[in-house]
C-alpha cells in the first residue's frame, strides 16, 4: 500500500509509457501527478477480495486476512521526514546489525541525501576524488532533470565505515542486487525496519514516512545550518531559485565550497555528560 500511495497517473507523460517496474521506481514524483484517493482505495479493494474474502473466507488458507485493519489514506499528504532521534535509530541499528547492499544503501541515502535510484544505480567510476577540495565524492548522473547532475561529497562517517574500501572491492555497480527491476526492494526493506524499530509510518501532519523520507530529512536537517539555500539545492540536485537575471551566469559552486552541507550531518548518538 506504501508503493501504491507513491504511483504516479499514468494518463499523463513521462508515466504514460513506463513499465509498472518504472514506475515502482519513480522518486520525487510531484504531488499534482500522484494517483487520488479513489485509485488507492481501488488498489485495497482487490486485495481484500484476494486476501480476505477468497483465501480466507472462501479457501481457508489463511486464518486472518493481512488487509484486516488497513485503511487508504488519502495520497494529498506529502511525505514527511524523519526525526533526528529516528535517524539515530536507523543508522545505528544498519551499522551494528545490518549486511550488504541494505547497509550500505540506507547509510548512503542518510548521509547524502541523494534519492533511492541514484543511490541504487551507482557504479564504481562514479565515486570520484576533487583534487582542488581534497574530497571524495559521489557523481550523480542521468537525473531527470540538468540539476540532477551534481556532485555529493561523502561524509567522513562513511568512510570511516569502510565505504572506499567496499568500492574498491567492486565492478562496475555497487549494488547490482537492486539496481535493475528489484529497485523497490529498497522501499520494503526500510519499511520493514522501520517497523521493526517501532518508528511510526505516519507522524505529524498525517505525512508518509518511507525510504524517500531519508531525502527529506537531509533537507530539514540542512536547512538549519546552510549559509546559501543555493547551497543546499545544488548539492540534492534541486533547481537553484531566487537568483533572478544572475542565474544564466551562475555556474556550479566548487565542491571545496557545498562540502559543509554534508560535513554537518551527524546522526550518531551523543554521549552524555556525566
Amino acid at each position: 500500500m506504501e508503493a501504491v500511495e507513491g504511483l504516479p497517473r499514468r494518463v499523463i507523460q513521462p508515466y504514460r509509457a513506463m513499465t509498472i517496474h518504472q514506475l515502482l521506481a519513480c522518486d520525487d514524483v510531484p504531488e499534482e501527478d500522484l494517483i487520488g484517493t479513489e485509485a488507492i482505495h481501488k488498489h485495497l479493494k482487490i486485495y481484500k477480495s484476494l486476501f480476505k474474502t477468497f483465501l480466507t473466507d472462501v479457501k481457508g488458507i489463511l486464518e486472518k486476512s493481512p488487509t484486516d485493519g488497513i485503511i487508504a489514506p488519502p495520497s494529498s499528504k506529502r511525505f514527511g521526514a524523519y526525526t533526528v532521534g529516528e535517524m539515530r535509530q536507523f543508522t545505528s541499528y544498519v551499522i551494528n546489525e545490518a549486511q550488504g547492499w541494505l547497509k550500505r544503501n540506507i547509510l548512503l541515502m542518510a548521509y547524502t541525501g541523494a534519492r533511492r535510484c541514484e543511490i541504487a544505480t551507482l557504479t564504481k567510476t562514479q565515486v570520484c576524488f576533487d583534487d582542488d577540495s581534497i574530497r571524495h565524492y559521489l557523481l550523480i548522473q542521468d537525473g531527470k532533470t540538468d540539476n540532477a547532475t551534481r556532485q555529493v561529497p561523502i561524509h567522513q562517517h562513511l568512510i570511516d565505515l569502510g565505504f572506499l574500501e567496499f568500492v574498491n572491492s567492486m565492478v562496475g555497480q555497487l549494488f547490482p542486487e537492486v539496481a535493475g527491476t528489484n529497485m523497490n526492494r529498497i522501499s520494503k526493506e526500510i519499511s520493514e525496519l522501520r517497523d521493526k524499530l517501532g518508528i511510526p509510518y505516519r507522524y505529524i501532519h498525517n505525512q508518509r514516512r518511507i525510504a524517500h523520507s531519508f531525502r527529506h530529512s537531509v533537507v530539514t536537517a540542512a536547512s538549519g545550518w546552510m549559509n546559501n539555500i543555493a547551497h543546499l539545492q545544488q548539492v540534492i540536485g534541486h533547481e537553484k531559485t531566487g537568483t533572478g537575471i544572475t542565474r544564466r551566469y551562475m555556474h556550479d559552486f566548487p565542491l571545496s565550497v557545498v562540502c559543509y552541507i554534508i560535513d554537518n550531518i551527524s546522526w550518531r548518538y551523543c554521549k552524555r555528560l556525566k
